[in-house]
């Protein structure tokens, strides 16, 4: 399948969305982050998944993200982001490295590897992914397709988002650790940076040198624990 780019003004350099990983989004902290009016319409999933969730009987494709989503949850979830979708064919002038790591992963045999194209795709040019620390399926995937994850200590992290918090989404991280009644239900979760915003967050989190020039072209990401 061919890497397409389509014509489209969502670089920009404040990132406003957040893509949310499959492990994470069919989790009771999802729907409490959608019922925050002003984060809500900063959190996008793919399009091939949401594509995905038109068999309300197809919770079993999610089982290498750590998540068996039931009937009910799939409608809920499918109905909740009817709007806020993004493929890889919406972004628009991607780096050459994004473009290929894309066509790898459309061409791999990886359990949805089409929702895998979509995230990075998201990543290089909107910046910013939820996904949960325990299953990293994601990351390891994107490692096999030729992408670098450089992952920082909870510290590191929390000080780049600080420092560069105007940067996120309204309320972006105090929402993401609001848990309700029980705190022993928190699902850890890592943060997953790229394109200008992983830039922004270098000065404050210790990465190899290089790692610059391979977020500029779409080669890699920074994570680490908001």
């Amino acid at each position: 399948m061919p890497f397409v780019l389509a014509s489209s003004a969502l670089a920009t350099e404040t990132p406003t969305r957040v893509i949310i990983d499959p492990s994470v989004l069919f989790t009771d902290e999802t729907l409490i982050w959608l019922s925050d009016a002003r984060l809500r319409p900063s959190l996008f999933v793919s399009e091939a998944l949401w594509q995905r969730l038109e068999n309300p009987e197809g919770g079993e494709q999610f089982l290498p993200y750590g998540a068996r989503p039931n009937p009910d949850q799939i409608r809920r979830i499918r109905q909740a982001f009817a709007e806020n979708r993004f493929s890889y064919r919406d972004a628009a002038e991607l780096p050459e490295g994004a473009r290929d790591i894309c066509e790898k992963l459309l061409s791999s045999d990886e359990p949805l590897a089409d929702v895998l194209a979509d995230e990075w795709a998201f990543l290089t040019s909107q910046s910013v992914a939820i996904l949960a620390e325990r299953t990293q399926a994601s990351l390891d995937a994107f490692r096999r397709a030729g992408g670098h994850v450089y992952t920082v200590s909870d510290r590191e992290m929390k000080r780049g988002l600080l420092a560069i918090r105007r940067r996120l989404p309204p309320r972006f991280l105090r929402v993401m650790k609001r848990i309700v009644n029980f705190p022993k239900r928190k699902l850890p979760k890592l943060l997953v940076a790229g394109g200008e915003f992983a830039l922004a967050l270098l000065p404050h989190v210790a990465v190899p040198l290089g790692a610059a020039e391979l977020i500029r072209q779409g080669l890699a990401v920074v994570a680490g624990d908001p």
